[in-house]
């Protein structure tokens, strides 16, 4: 008899493991956009699932990915950003999808379409996180950000998850390089700590290959073209002194301490051109954002001219590697 029972409750407890295992067999495919764009899904899952039932898997396909999960009963709302690399596709496991609605990149989408996203949602997943971004940090809405580095995910507090959803209400209505930044400060990790929603360790900020071109109005012929290359260590891309590395075509190099909150000139190009003097003054001026540039200017002045206008290299960061 005893062993009977044994068996009974045996059996009992493997068919109960299994009940649980199928509640949250499955996954969910998310989206990753093209590099320093943003992805909107909804999904109506088969049951509801706690959000620290999910967990992120296959990063390695997309490493500088972050979704940001807001989970309301058998639904899911997921924004997720690309930091850099391809567009690529993730996966969510512990949750069956029933039905997707999917944004796949909001960058490469014609504005009509992404109108017609945001207003679909409310009847899809019977609330709507674009029509109402509020709803999103509400009771009964547990929000996570899953990445390569926190697969099983971390909470996100609701006032920093409204907050994304009324940036992505924003940037379907008029997308702006500045409101997709936003939105990256809220849900990925380097663009929250360099624009500083919150305060984190030191970065190495570089640059290189940006180049620009003076001429003179008396000589035809005359180029003068410079290279320039750069690093610094902060929190921010400014607030501290930047090494500036400038190689000219005449065959200077210059290596210089530059803080760009108090300066910008690198180097001045001065002579005498028919008979009035003049200068070429060669400046950087460091464009903040989630993906921060920077920017080579030459003001030019009796008979100097250049091509510097509008010419920008993409500064790259990486974590406390190199500070």
């Amino acid at each position: 008899m005893t062993r009977r029972l044994l068996a009974l409750l045996l059996l009992a407890a493997t068919a109960g493991t299994a009940a649980a295992a199928t509640r949250t067999s499955g996954s969910v495919t998310l989206a990753v956009p093209s590099a320093q764009s943003v992805a909107v899904q909804a999904v109506r899952l088969k049951s509801a699932v706690p959000a620290s039932a999910l967990k992120l898997e296959g990063t390695s396909a997309a490493p500088g990915a972050t979704a940001m999960v807001a989970v309301k009963g058998n639904t899911l709302f997921v924004l997720t950003v690309n930091r850099s690399g391809r567009a690529a596709k993730l996966t969510l496991a512990g949750a069956s999808a029933a039905s997707t609605r999917t944004l796949a990149d909001a960058g490469r989408t014609p504005l009509p379409a992404l109108s017609r996203f945001a207003r679909s949602l409310g009847g899809f997943l019977g609330w709507n996180p674009l029509g109402s971004p509020e709803s999103v940090g509400a009771a009964g809405v547990e929000v996570r950000t899953f990445d390569a580095a926190h697969p099983a995910g971390r909470l996100l507090a609701p006032k920093t998850a409204v907050a994304a959803a009324e940036d992505t209400r924003q940037l379907l209505i008029s997308p702006n390089i500045s409101v997709r930044d936003d939105i990256y400060k809220q849900v990925d990790e380097i663009s929250g700590c360099i624009l500083g929603r919150v305060t984190c360790g030191k970065y190495l900020f570089t640059f290189s290959g940006l180049s620009e071109t003076v001429y003179r109005a008396d000589q035809p012929n005359y180029r003068l073209t410079t290279t320039y290359s750069g690093r610094t260590c902060g929190r921010t891309l400014e607030g501290q002194s930047w090494t500036v590395t400038a190689k000219s075509t005449s065959g200077k190099k210059l290596t210089k301490r530059i803080n760009f909150e108090k300066s910008n000139v690198v180097y001045v190009t001065s002579g005498k051109i028919n008979g009035s003097p003049g200068t070429a003054i060669h400046k950087l001026a460091p464009l903040a954002g989630a993906f921060p540039q920077m920017e080579v200017l030459v003001d030019s002045t009796g008979g100097w001219s250049s091509n510097a206008g509008a010419r920008i290299v993409q500064v790259t960061i990486a974590k406390g590697k190199g500070c």
